[in-house]
């Protein structure tokens, strides 16, 4: 979506902040390192030396200076590792940890595109998602306890407890965003009001982001909005960006109003995203054969030949 120059800048300034902050931060672990070990500090200064000695040379028409420097630098750097490790750090504790090691925080790719984390920030901008971000930090694969979940009542459909169907739920949603076959599903996570299905999705999405995917996640009334606003008002560009996110996240479909308009557009944006192989995590009470009722059966096809079902179990887990 084309920004304001404001929604532009502000977006910029996150970027610039972290890519300063990573850099700030690499000069302060080698300030200490050096300080520790004054031995490494001779050497990456010899590194530095030898460096801009090679670029003299080359420039001077010496074509062996490319290769004498990186025989030395190869060399060096094993002797670098070396004498961080006798220290007692990382081996590899001065590099810069970039926020994105994709762009280096710079917002763009060598070929000039935009990355993916500056896309992200759009969109956390565009779709005010700052309050699903923090959620997103908190809910998440490392803190999602199966134990919160009854080992108590075996569910008819899937022959588990809650407890055991949570932790299959689990590994499913852990495998979504795999290279595997498997893995590049779309999901349905469907089951009772405060069966951890919001939960899931929050993990799902925490994940993508942390791979370095785009991701927007909305209720199903948000989703109805943009849509209504595109058909209606041709505002366009947040519907855009909503089919070309890479992981597109659906909260409580069901919840919406529905009419003749809500089914159309439940289809458009599932049968998109399907034609375009982006994946989509869709959470809904509903269960399959309510979905097929009320909206159509054509998208109950499209959902169940493509997208793979995680049904949550067990009671209420709010009331607990």
């Amino acid at each position: 979506m084309p920004l304001t120059n404001e929604q532009y800048e502000t977006v910029k300034a996150v970027i610039d902040e972290r890519r300063r902050r990573a850099e700030q931060d690499a000069i302060d672990r080698k300030r200490e390192a050096s300080e520790k070990l004054p031995e490494l500090k001779d050497l990456l200064d010899e590194i530095s030396k030898r460096g801009a000695d090679s670029i003299k040379r080359y420039i001077a028409g010496d074509e062996n200076a490319r290769e004498d420097f990186k025989c030395f630098l190869s060399t060096a750097l094993q002797r670098k590792a070396k004498l961080l490790s006798e220290g007692g750090f990382p081996a590899d504790y001065l590099e810069t940890n970039y926020t994105c090691e994709k762009c280096s925080d710079t917002g763009y790719l060598p070929d000039g595109k935009k990355c993916s984390c500056f896309n992200q920030l759009e969109y956390d901008l565009i779709f005010s998602q700052d309050r699903s971000r923090r959620l997103f930090s908190m809910n998440n694969f490392s803190s999602f306890n199966p134990n919160v979940f009854s080992d108590e009542g075996i569910d008819e459909k899937t022959g588990l407890t809650p407890r055991q169907n949570a932790l299959k739920a689990l590994e499913t949603a852990k495998r979504f965003l795999s290279a595997s076959p498997e893995g590049k599903k779309n999901l349905l996570i469907y089951g009772n009001t405060g069966t951890g299905k919001t939960f899931l999705s929050h993990c799902i999405a925490k994940e993508a982001l942390d791979k370095g995917l785009t991701v927007i996640y909305l209720t199903a009334p948000e989703f109805m909005d943009i849509a209504s606003d595109s058909e209606f008002k041709h505002k366009d560009d947040p519907y855009k960006d909503m089919m070309e996110t890479e992981l597109l996240i659906i909260d409580d479909l069901g919840t919406e109003l529905i009419n003749s308009f809500v089914v159309s557009a439940v289809y458009r944006l599932i049968n998109e995203r399907l034609l375009s192989e982006r994946r989509t995590v869709i959470s809904t009470n509903l269960f399959p054969s309510d979905i097929a009722e009320r909206y159509n059966e054509r998208v109950f096809s499209r959902i169940a030949g493509n997208y793979q079902l995680i049904r949550m179990t067990g009671p209420d887990l709010r009331l607990q």
